[in-house]
């Protein structure tokens, strides 16, 4: 993949802040794909996508989006670019209505369209300012105006945050749409399962300030699987590969992230397999976000 086919793409990244490192950061991002980025709270997501949409400068490292640096192309990449931040914030005096007029000359491929149906759908005053709607009705007009602003790139950090489930439902089913077009990316920051499932096709985890993935959320589902074994002797678990996790009982239950080559293995030692399972993508990603 060259610069002008990525998304996103990160060399040597750093930033340090509040006592926390976040980095080095090597990551590229194809276009045309949702990435999930998770992590505990406090490892970085927020910091990572301000740094994208250039509100915190790296300390050290490279940082292009779609294929262009913000030294030089600052402008043109904006125009390309949409955020939604949590919380949301700097816009407090405006209304819905006075946002529109500001942002909509400012996007290329703005669909007033889908500005409108939002409006309804999501059911928000437009001539009211931000300041006075609540926490959930300022995140659906972000959401409003990002969706509608067409951008090749969208950044959304925990954008289901504050709605409610028609909300949620009215989102994912835009988002849905929005993604039909080709070479549209989202970066997406969240520990909501839901959208993770719904949405994503691939997993960003981000802990100890490095991030791990790009990973395909289907082929993580594929190969990390739960297995229930019984063993007449000590099983020396390393010489079993892929293995993540092991539950000591009357059955030993163990947590595999390649269950392919862990059942080959467990083959070879002799120990009687008495069930497998899909590990379930709750479970699955909160082992992906251990910190350690």
């Amino acid at each position: 993949m060259n610069d002008g086919k990525a998304a996103v793409r990160m060399d040597g990244l750093v930033k340090h802040r509040d006592g926390f490192r976040l980095g080095p950061i090597n990551l590229m991002l194809a276009q045309g794909a949702v990435y999930a980025l998770i992590g505990a709270n406090g490892s970085g997501k927020s910091t990572l996508l301000r740094i994208c949409r250039n509100l915190l400068k790296p300390d050290s490292g490279t940082l292009r989006i779609l294929g262009l640096s913000y030294e030089a192309h600052d402008l043109e990449i904006g125009r390309q670019i949409a955020y939604v931040p949590e919380p949301l914030s700097g816009c407090e005096d405006f209304t819905l209505k006075e946002l529109r007029h500001l942002i909509h000359r400012w996007y290329p491929g703005w669909d007033d369209r889908m500005y409108e149906s939002l409006i309804r759908s999501f059911r928000l005053p437009v001539d009211k300012p931000v300041a006075k709607l609540s926490q959930g009705a300022r995140k659906k007009a972000a959401l409003t105006l990002a969706l509608s602003s067409q951008a090749r790139l969208l950044l959304l950090d925990e954008p289901a945050n504050g709605l409610d489930f028609n909300s949620k439902r009215v989102y994912r089913e835009t988002l849905a749409s929005y993604m039909e077009q080709a070479n549209r990316t989202v970066l997406l920051a969240t520990n909501v399962v839901e959208d993770i499932h719904r949405l994503a096709d691939y997993v960003l985890v981000l802990k100890n300030g490095r991030i791990q993935g790009p990973f395909e959320k289907d082929e993580l589902q594929t190969s990390w699987r739960q297995i229930w074994i019984r063993s007449a002797g000590a099983v020396s678990w390393d010489e079993i590969g892929g293995v993540f996790d092991v539950k000591e009982g009357m059955m030993i239950h163990v947590v595999s992230m390649d269950a392919r080559r862990t059942l080959a293995d467990l083959e070879r030692a002799g120990c009687e397999v008495i069930d497998e399972q899909p590990l379930p993508l709750e479970e699955l990603l909160d082992y992906l976000t251990k910190e350690g």
